[in-house]
């Protein structure tokens, strides 16, 4: 709000030479999943609290991220990481049609790309062009419901919140957010417990979240998720106004390495 600073997200020392004038009490970055490693590597240069390189990795890298949930015993759609146009291909072949093809580490669905029947059009090499780490993402495409649930870590534990239900116009552009989704009790429950234990496993110990699921003959398959808020207003009023959690505070509070905070009642 103060200062405006016109430079690449990557380009960290920029940052640094204009940021360490400010002398800041933390640093954060919320809606953009990119900034986490820059903004930890910022945090650093700044003296200020911010999460650890192995955790921003399952938050960020969804090879990482797949890996963190199979171990965390999550249900995830069957996935594979590539490096080249010729491993694509081999993890078409194992994955099968459809498949979902895209960056490991995008923002935004940036260079997603799904592809539904064999002829349908796909570009390996874009996919891994787009990703900062040059790698892609050959995931298993699951037809269904799509989900989200935001929470929040509150002290030192993460409470799923809420969970909403996405309507889209094409893929890729979301029309609505409906709160609360319409699923059985069990769904829910299934999902919160599934996006508590992921996050409390990966060792964060503050910051808000954003997870998205597939809902399939009502079974939840956890797709992604984001050590961020969510968009278009979910973190800053539809969060607070279903649950009652008002998220933001929780953020502050953890960046200032105060995880006592409990939710307040609106």
């Amino acid at each position: 709000a103060h200062k405006w600073i016109e430079a690449d997200i990557l380009n960290v020392e920029e940052y640094v030479n204009q940021v360490k004038e400010l002398n800041p009490i933390f640093i954060t970055t919320d809606q953009c999943d990119v900034a986490l490693e820059p903004v930890r590597k910022l945090a650093d240069a700044t003296n200020t609290l911010y999460h650890q390189p192995e955790v921003i990795e399952v938050f960020r890298d969804k090879a990482a991220m797949t890996r963190h949930a199979k171990h965390c015993g999550v249900k995830t759609p069957e996935a594979r990481i590539v490096k080249s146009y010729d491993q694509g291909l081999k993890a078409i072949k194992e994955i099968g049609y459809p498949f979902v093809l895209k960056p490991t580490d995008n923002n935004a669905s940036v260079g997603i790309q799904f592809v539904r029947k064999p002829g349908d059009p796909f570009d390996i090499d874009e996919a891994i062009r787009l990703s900062y780490r040059k790698t892609a993402l050959v995931q298993q495409f699951v037809e269904g419901r799509h989900l989200s649930v935001d929470g929040a870590i509150i002290g030192g534990r993460h409470q799923a919140l809420t969970v909403g239900e996405r309507f889209y116009w094409r893929p890729g552009v979301i029309s609505r957010v409906d709160y609360t989704a319409d699923v059985p009790e069990r769904v829910r429950e299934e999902m919160f417990a599934a996006v508590n234990r992921y996050v409390d496993w990966s060792g964060a110990d503050f910051g808000l979240t954003h997870t998205e699921f597939i809902l399939n003959n009502n079974t939840p398959y956890f797709c992604e998720t984001a050590l961020r808020g969510g968009g278009c207003g979910t973190s800053s009023h539809v969060v607070p106004w279903v649950s009652g959690c008002h998220v933001y505070d929780t953020l502050i509070t953890g960046h200032l390495g105060q995880t006592t905070y409990k939710p307040k009642s609106i």
